[in-house]
């Protein structure tokens, strides 16, 4: 899975750049882009915020080849 974020994720924790420590954790135990979307979400404070709170994830899943008919 790519991720991508802001610093707003960051601010979630503690702001500084051990946060991202904490961020790998999140994205571990959230392994599908939509619930990592969701943790994301109940981490953010409701009301208006300092900062932009931007989460960006990408999962790609191999799929076989088709067979060719013969």
């Amino acid at each position: 899975m790519l991720v991508s974020f802001t610093d707003g994720i960051l601010d979630l924790y503690d702001g500084t750049l051990k946060a991202l420590d904490d961020v790998a954790d999140m994205v571990a135990r959230h392994p599908a882009p939509s619930a990592l979307a969701a943790a994301s979400r109940a981490l953010a404070p409701t009301g208006e915020q300092d900062d932009d709170i931007t989460v960006v994830a990408l999962r790609r899943t191999w799929l076989p080849a088709p067979t060719a008919a013969v």
